[in-house]
């Protein structure tokens, strides 16, 4: 009878102890939320910062070809003040990031 008690709550042991790693692994396999919307983060700020560093390189090739603004032919001082804008426009550090415990629910 007592081999039959321990016998039974091993069992019970071994059962608990597979669901919950089960349980954890079913957890990690897949991404959270809050992972979710830090990488969303990251990325519009990689995205933000490449196109704002494509705009410099196309401002500086123009530069390197003409010198001087006043240098530079009419078709192409109104392509340097565009490309300018838009550097100005992107706001890079306007990209809000999420602290960890923002998106956890209680």
């Amino acid at each position: 009878m007592q081999l039959k008690k321990i016998t039974a709550i091993v069992g019970v042991f071994i059962s608990i102890s597979t669901l919950a790693g089960v349980i954890i692994t079913f957890d990690k396999r897949w991404a959270h939320a809050e992972d979710l919307a830090k990488l969303e983060q990251r990325l519009d700020y990689k995205i933000c910062i490449d196109r704002k560093n494509s705009i410099q390189d196309r401002l500086w090739k123009l530069e390197d070809r003409y010198g001087v603004f006043e240098n530079m032919n009419q078709s192409t001082k109104e392509e340097y003040r565009e490309l300018d804008q838009k550097k100005d426009e992107l706001n890079c550090d306007q990209i809000v990031f999420v602290p960890s415990n923002f998106l956890k629910f209680s």
